[in-house]
């Protein structure tokens, strides 16, 4: 015997099978005075099915609400059961896996050692190779401006003796000077231009790629979450008149025909932001417990995929304990009409509380 079957017959579910009287007799006999007996007969019979009807359907809400606690107990309990059955063997996996580790690092450090090794060497030829390479260029190329240079210099200085103009040879020395100077930050911003500009480029195709696949997805997802929220709407209006109908109906049955204009006033005045605001509620609700299930699968299949557990443990505790992948929740089924009318017996019920509120100040 389980413990839900054990304690039951003392849960709200069983208790709320009794019959409840809502009118006294008195009260029935006197609705019943202007009327004939068949027209009485058929309203006692409208009565009954309006009451079997309610009455079935607090049964059906309150046992869904028993399941799903029973569902989440039933979760937690196997919860703790893994924690304790982890506990339990915590030390001989702990010495298990000391003993795993140091096999591993004594065979692995020689190994990583040799190709650390090998990498260094080859690392220290291409360095040689470019640092050559490079070497020549500079060569090259300063022989090639000290060159120019000199050819420069001695046209300059003849020029200058030609024309016999010695009080501009200072201001020609300084041109020189500037000129080399400049020579030397153009060849210095080339190099730089020329080694960063694969790595410049790699980088900037990168983070437009990703720019770009973020705004597709984004304009992909926000007409799909409008439509999923154009249809909940639509479910709860539809529920909503449906409950305006339910109602009146009661009431007309039940002889309260003054009250249908405040039954309906009190139905239509939820405007959509609170509808929204209590969908998005509802919504997050599902992706908690979605997410819980999710983490809790991953952990387990974690502790299953690892290889410090030995076999005969495996196929004694985790076997048991296996689970399929839980399915992603479809929004649309999970706002049933049962669900819809919860939530609506909950906004009437805040706005309610509200206009109490409002009126006490």
């Amino acid at each position: 015997m389980t413990i839900f079957e054990k304690f039951k017959h003392m849960s709200s579910y069983f208790k709320s099978r009794k019959p409840k009287v809502l009118n006294s007799v008195i009260d029935a006999n006197k609705d019943m005075r202007p009327h004939t007996p068949e027209g009485r007969i058929e309203k006692t019979k409208k009565k009954i099915a309006a009451r079997d009807a309610k009455h079935s359907a607090i049964i059906i809400t309150k046992s869904s609400i028993i399941q799903m606690k029973k569902d989440i107990f039933q979760f937690k309990l196997q919860e703790k059961f893994k924690k304790l059955s982890f506990r339990q063997e915590k030390n001989r996996v702990s010495k298990n896996f000391i003993a795993w580790i140091s096999t591993i690092v004594g065979l692995s450090m020689p190994l990583i050692i040799k190709q650390k090794i090998k990498s260094k060497k080859l690392k220290k030829k291409r360095a040689s190779f470019l640092l050559k390479q490079f070497s020549i260029l500079s060569l090259f190329i300063g022989k090639i401006l000290h060159k120019l240079g000199y050819i420069k210099k001695r046209m300059a200085i003849k020029v200058i003796y030609n024309q016999r103009l010695n009080t501009l040879a200072i201001y020609c020395k300084n041109w020189i000077k500037k000129r080399r100077k400049m020579q030397l930050s153009i060849l210095t911003s080339m190099l730089d231009i020329i080694l960063n500009n694969y790595c410049n480029a790699y980088i900037f195709d990168a983070w437009k790629s990703r720019i770009i696949f973020i705004q597709k997805n984004i304009r992909k997802a926000i007409p799909f979450k409008i439509k999923i929220y154009e249809q909940l709407l639509e479910i709860w209006r539809k529920e909503e008149s449906a409950m305006i109908k339910s109602n009146i109906v009661m009431n007309v049955s039940l002889g309260k025909k003054n009250n249908d204009f405040n039954l309906t006033q009190h139905f239509s005045l939820i405007s959509n932001s609170k509808r929204l605001f209590y969908i998005r509620m509802k919504i997050k609700e599902i992706v908690k417990f979605y997410s819980l299930r999710m983490q809790n699968y991953k952990s387990s299949m974690k502790m299953m995929n690892t290889g410090l557990i030995t076999s005969n443990w495996y196929l004694a505790a985790m076997v048991k304990w296996k689970k399929s992948k839980p399915e992603k929740p479809n929004l649309i089924e999970a706002f049933s009409s049962e669900v819809m009318r919860e939530l609506i017996n909950q906004a009437m019920k805040d706005r309610q509380s509200m206009r109490l509120s409002i009126n006490r100040d």
